[in-house]
């Protein structure tokens, strides 16, 4: 009987795969398979590294209209991901969300899945409204808690209340039951769940995140797509520094302070990029570091908190990166006097 771990992700969230795999190869050898939910030609390098990819980019047959726009995007992705997670390769699959940082080796977990319902969760009554949380969960092929889950969902399509509710409010038998410290946000966690805004910061706070070097992503560039850097006296010193970090996920030309491209993409040495891009990427404004978007892929650092807050990302990733970044640019403290 095969185990493995399956894990899924998009363009947004494509980001977290090799911080979340940085963490689950320190404990595991464990088989990987990732749903492919439309990543893009950045993220499919990265899964390639990790595991067999799944293409997972086609919707459902079933579709649910709810009263609430938003209700029913969250209806249809969930529907969409249930659908493909039924895809998994592996006779017992255990599912970890992305913001799951696994500290632990997670051969015990398997055997939850004996369960009569083939499928086992942890349940925190501190979170949603009935406690269950399927981040974390374990499943067999021939469990029937999938179907349940996307029958319920289909049935709740006027007053959808995400998909763990659903799940719970539809089971009519028991299922497993995991250990808490399985999934759960707690510092002595062994599957440590970053859920939400206050987990997302403790997430981008770790520097496996923000600074694992990858090898210079190699694609083949359109004719007409380029990225204009507009730099002055005081961000010069920031190229090098920018250059590499850029590289880490594209391989578009860059052309200094010139517009050689019929459609390009304008940034600063202050736009930090952390994803692969296209002329049409949104750019946020941020003041600091603590970013709890991971679909975002280019941080603008503005005003005086945004220039300090650049100079602690160059400052961290050259301290982490020594020999792969370039080195930290001796000008800082002549450019912002008693900044640093």
């Amino acid at each position: 009987m095969s185990k493995g771990i399956l894990v899924g992700a998009d363009a947004s969230y494509e980001r977290l795969l090799p911080w979340w795999h940085s963490h689950v190869k320190k404990h595991n050898d464990t088989p990987i398979a990732i749903l492919d939910f439309g990543m893009s030609p950045w993220g499919l390098a990265q899964a390639k590294k990790i595991g067999t990819i799944i293409d997972a980019t086609s919707s459902p047959s079933f579709k649910v209209k709810c009263k609430a726009l938003a209700d029913q995007r969250i209806a249809n992705a969930c529907l969409k991901r249930i659908k493909h997670m039924k895809r998994s390769p592996f006779d017992t699959t255990l599912w970890l969300d992305l913001d799951c940082m696994v500290r632990c080796n997670v051969e015990p977990l398997f055997a939850y899945a004996d369960h009569p319902s083939g499928f086992a969760a942890a349940f925190n009554y501190n979170i949603k409204k009935y406690g269950l949380n399927g981040g974390v969960h374990v499943v067999k092929k021939k469990s029937y808690i999938y179907d349940l889950w996307i029958q319920a969902a289909k049935n709740r399509a006027n007053d959808f209340d995400y998909d763990d509710n659903v799940l719970a409010e539809a089971l009519k038998d028991p299922i497993g039951q995991m250990p808490i410290e399985y999934n759960i946000d707690r510092p002595d966690a062994k599957i440590r769940h970053l859920m939400g805004e206050s987990g997302k910061k403790t997430l981008f706070s770790d520097p496996n995140y923000r600074h694992q070097f990858f090898e210079l992503f190699e694609e083949e560039c359109s004719d007409d797509f380029g990225i204009v850097l507009r730099a002055d006296e005081e961000t010069e010193p920031f190229i090098d520094w920018w250059m590499a970090n850029y590289r880490m996920y594209n391989n578009f030309p860059v052309s200094i302070n010139k517009n050689k491209f019929l459609n390009s993409l304008e940034l600063t040495p202050c736009h930090i990029v952390q994803g692969h891009l296209s002329p049409s990427t949104e750019i946020w404004d941020y003041m600091d570091r603590e970013i709890v978007y991971p679909s975002v892929k280019i941080i603008h650092y503005s005003g005086k908190e945004g220039r300090l807050a650049l100079i602690r990302e160059i400052m961290i990733g050259s301290m982490i990166h020594t020999s792969s970044l370039a080195p930290l640019p001796p000008q800082l403290n002549r450019l912002f006097p008693g900044y640093i």
